[in-house]
C-alpha cells in the first residue's frame, strides 16, 4: 500500500495545475451606463465620465466623480443605482471587499427594474462573498441569480458552477456544469477541467471514472487526464485498467519526460508487469531521457529481480555501484551473488555494507558474510563474522544459530 500511495500522489499532483484553470472565471468589466430614457441627460454624462475613469483606471478621480452622482443625482434611483454598482466594481478592482459587498447591496436594495444589472450585481456579490468565505450567503445570492435567470446559456451554468465551486457545494455545481457541457456544440477544455476539480475535491471518484475518457476523447494529446484516469482506476482497484491507460499513453508519444517514464516502470512494478518495467527503465535509460543515477538503476535491478532475471539485476547493481550507491546497495548485490553461489564476488561487496554504521545493514551483510565463507570452506572466516554479526539485535538469534552449527559440525569432526 505504501507504493501505491507514492504513486498516487505522483500521478495527482498534475491535478494542481487543472484546478488552477478551472477556477478562471470571466473578468469582470466595467459597467455599463444606463441609456438616457432611465437617467437624465447630466446623470449620463456624470456616469460616463466616471465610467471612462474606471476604464483608465484612474481609481482616485474615479471614487470622487462616483461619489459626486451619488449625491448630485440622489433623486434618481436607476442614476444611484449605475453608481453605486461601479462603486462596487472600483472597491473589487482595489481588493476591498467589505466595500464592494456594501455598494451592491446597495444597488439590491434601490430595487431598480434593470434585470441586467440585478443579475450581474448578484453574482459579483455571490463572489465577494465566498472570498470573504461567507459560503452560505454566497450560495443565497447565486441561487436568486440562477432562479431569475431564463433559457440559462451553458456560460452562465459554468459562471454558476464556480461560485457553487468556491462554496464546495460540489454536488449542484457539478450539476451546473454537466448541463453546460451537454449544451453546448463545442464545450471549452477549461469547463472540463473544473467538473474534474470539483470531482476530485468531492473524491467521486466514480465520477471522474465516468467523464474521463469523455475528457481524453476530446482532448486526447494532453497527458494529465491519461495519468489521472489511471490513478482513478487504481482507486478503484482495477489495476488491470490502471496500467492499460498509462501504458496508451506511453505508446500514444505522450509520457517522454523522465518523471512520467519513471512513473510508469513503477506503475509496471506495482501491477506485477516487472518485464515491462525493466524494459521502460532500459529504454528510458539508453536514450538519456532519465539519468543514469544510482537510484535509477536501483530501480531497474528491482525489477529484474522481480522477473526472476537475476543476471540482469546484477549487472545493474554494479551500474548502480559505480553511479555512487552506497552500503544498501552493495548489500543487495551481495545478497543476490549468495543466492548466485558466487561466493568470492559476494564478499567483496558484503564487505563493504558490513563496514556501515547502520545497524539493520551491517547485521545482515555480516550474517551474509559468514554464510559466504562457510560455503566457501572457510570456517574460521565465517565464525569471524557470524560473531561479530552477534553485535546486532536484529540477526543475533540467526548468528548463534550458525555458531552452534559450525562448533557441533567441528567437534563431530574431530571426533
Amino acid at each position: 500500500m505504501a507504493a501505491l500511495s507514492r504513486f498516487l500522489h505522483m500521478m495527482l499532483r498534475p491535478l494542481g495545475a487543472l484546478l488552477v484553470a478551472a477556477l478562471l472565471c470571466l473578468a469582470g468589466a466595467v459597467p455599463a451606463v444606463p441609456a438616457e430614457p432611465s437617467v437624465s441627460a447630466r446623470a449620463h454624462e456624470a456616469l460616463s465620465e466616471a465610467q471612462h475613469l474606471l476604464q483608465e483606471e484612474q481609481w482616485q478621480d474615479a471614487e470622487r466623480a462616483l461619489a459626486a452622482v451619488i449625491e448630485r443625482f440622489a433623486d434618481e434611483p436607476y442614476a444611484l443605482a449605475a453608481a453605486w454598482q461601479m462603486r462596487g466594481y472600483l472597491y473589487s478592482e482595489k481588493d476591498r471587499p467589505q466595500e464592494a459587498l456594501r455598494a451592491y447591496d446597495r444597488v439590491l436594495e434601490l430595487e431598480v427594474r434593470d434585470p441586467v444589472m440585478t443579475q450581474q450585481v448578484r453574482y459579483n456579490s455571490a463572489q465577494l462573498l465566498m472570498s470573504l468565505d461567507r459560503y452560505a450567503e454566497a450560495i443565497q445570492r447565486i441561487d436568486a441569480w440562477v432562479a431569475a435567470a431564463e433559457n440559462i446559456k451553458p456560460e452562465q451554468r459554468v459562471q454558476a458552477a464556480w461560485i457553487y465551486f468556491g462554496a464546495q457545494a460540489y454536488a449542484t455545481a457539478a450539476g451546473h456544469l454537466e448541463q453546460a457541457i451537454e449544451a453546448a456544440p463545442q464545450p471549452a477544455e477549461s469547463w472540463y477541467q473544473m467538473l474534474l476539480a470539483i470531482y476530485q475535491n468531492a473524491q467521486d471518484q466514480a465520477a471522474l471514472k465516468k467523464w474521463l475518457p469523455v475528457v481524453i476523447e476530446a482532448y486526447p494529446h494532453n497527458k494529465s487526464y491519461w495519468q489521472l484516469l489511471s490513478s482513478v482506476y487504481l482507486h478503484l482497484q482495477e489495476d488491470r485498467r490502471a496500467v492499460a491507460t498509462l501504458s496508451a499513453a506511453y505508446h500514444n508519444g505522450l509520457l517522454t519526460e523522465g518523471q512520467d517514464l519513471l512513473h510508469m516502470a513503477r506503475l509496471y512494478l506495482y501491477a506485477g508487469v516487472p518485464h515491462k518495467a525493466a524494459r521502460t527503465l532500459q529504454d528510458a535509460l539508453r536514450s538519456q531521457k532519465i539519468s543514469a543515477s544510482a537510484a535509477n538503476f536501483e530501480l531497474l535491478a528491482d525489477s529484474w529481480l522481480q522477473a526472476r532475471e537475476n543476471s540482469a539485476a546484477v549487472a545493474a547493481l554494479e551500474r548502480a555501484l559505480a553511479a555512487g550507491g552506497g552500503p544498501v546497495v552493495s548489500l543487495k548485490l551481495g545478497r543476490l551473488l549468495v543466492q548466485e553461489e558466487q561466493w568470492a564476488e559476494a564478499r567483496e561487496h558484503l564487505q563493504q555494507a558490513a563496514g556501515t554504521e547502520e545497524g539493520r545493514i551491517g547485521g545482515e551483510a555480516l550474517l551474509l558474510l559468514g554464510m559466504a565463507a562457510y560455503q566457501d570452506g572457510r570456517p574460521a572466516d565465517a565464525r569471524a563474522a557470524f560473531t561479530r554479526a552477534r553485535e546486532y539485535s536484529g540477526v543475533r538469534r540467526q548468528a548463534d544459530n550458525w555458531l552452534t552449527y559450525l562448533a557441533q559440525s567441528e567437534g563431530a569432526t574431530g571426533s
